[in-house]
């Protein structure tokens, strides 16, 4: 094989890697800056449908490929596309109910099927990964930075108009603030990874602590605090609820598993939870954040007077404020109706 050939096999996937690491970064903008959101799926559909075509002829082109990711990805693979495959079928046989929102979900599903098979296809080393991860990371970063600065300033804007939902909250350029939070989890969680496996595989020292701190490892423990703040500063109950038993439960799972560097990783995990979660949060709404989930009512509380008289009556004193718990109710009758199809 020529060292052309290779040059611009090395190109292309260059480009692919370079595009697809952008498109990742500022795909909330695409699919939750507005609630009107029809032309970000459009536009997300296209371009990846674009990208994979792309890289599906450069493969054509090489007469081996190497990666390892393939055996393990495939049967989520399979699913991915049995699942567009059925959406497929409730559309095209005339059972669904909405065929707009079926056809948009099923444009939606291939987009995040070819998007995880590019991802597997270009992204199969540890450089690459590394790559993939801090792009994700810088777009959680720039999300909880944004979402933050609205709040403290006052100056509520979500990118393309004056924002009118979940004023008063960090939500960055989504326009709820759970799916704003649910972001900040993800990239959180791989901010944690990240910098765990950033290691040299010695021995613990206290002064491997002063490094943290202070050395190239410190770009990431800002990003971390950044988006910490931003997630607390969204008042999701789940958000925050969900990001920090899961941070303590599958950490804990963690240094129990991994006997390697055991006091390094329980270090590390037990400075983010103290001075991230629990300290630097104090300053940005923490109180409020616990106040709120405390407030959390999903039944009207009821108190029982008597009157002088001798009659009995019931007075409301403080209304339910969550009425979410009402989905299980009205689930139920259209299980039982669709059980198979769904709605």
């Amino acid at each position: 094989m020529t060292r052309t050939n290779q040059s611009k096999r090395s190109l292309i996937d260059s480009v692919l890697i370079i595009t697809v690491l952008s498109l990742i970064a500022i795909l909330p903008l695409f699919l939750d800056t507005t609630r009107n959101r029809d032309w970000g799926v459009g536009l997300f559909v296209l371009l990846i449908s674009l990208l994979t075509g792309i890289w599906t002829l450069s493969q054509l082109t090489k007469s081996s490929v190497h990666n390892r990711v393939w055996p393990r990805a495939a049967p989520m693979i399979f699913l991915l596309f049995l699942l567009q495959g059925w959406v497929a079928i409730q559309y095209f046989a005339g059972i669904t109910t909405d065929a707009g929102a079926t056809m948009q979900s099923l444009l939606l599903g291939m987009g995040y099927t070819l998007l995880f098979i590019l991802i597997c296809g270009l992204f199969h080393t540890r450089k690459r990964l590394t790559l993939l991860i801090s792009a994700l990371l810088v777009s959680g970063t720039l999300q909880a930075f944004y979402g933050s600065f609205m709040t403290l300033t006052g100056w509520e804007w979500q990118v393309v108009a004056p924002k009118y939902h979940s004023v008063g909250t960090a939500s960055g350029t989504f326009y709820n603030r759970n799916h704003f939070a649910g972001y900040l989890e993800m990239t959180l969680g791989l901010g944690i990874g990240l910098l765990m496996a950033l290691r040299d595989g010695s021995e613990f020292r206290w002064r491997n602590l002063l490094e943290l701190l202070l050395g190239p490892k410190a770009r990431i423990r800002l990003a971390l605090v950044i988006m910490v703040i931003a997630l607390v500063m969204s008042r999701s109950r789940m958000g925050n609820t969900g990001f920090v038993s899961s941070l303590i439960i599958v950490g804990f799972i963690y240094i129990l598993i991994n006997k390697a560097n055991r006091m390094r990783n329980a270090i590390l995990l037990a400075s983010f939870i103290a001075i991230d979660v629990l300290i630097i949060s104090q300053f940005f709404g923490l109180e409020k954040l616990a106040e709120r989930l405390v407030n959390t009512q999903f039944e009207d509380r009821v108190e029982t007077r008597i009157s002088e008289s001798g009659e009995i009556t019931e007075q409301i004193v403080a209304r339910e404020n969550v009425q979410r718990d009402d989905v299980y109710a009205y689930a139920r009758p259209a299980v039982e109706q669709r059980w198979l199809q769904g709605w």
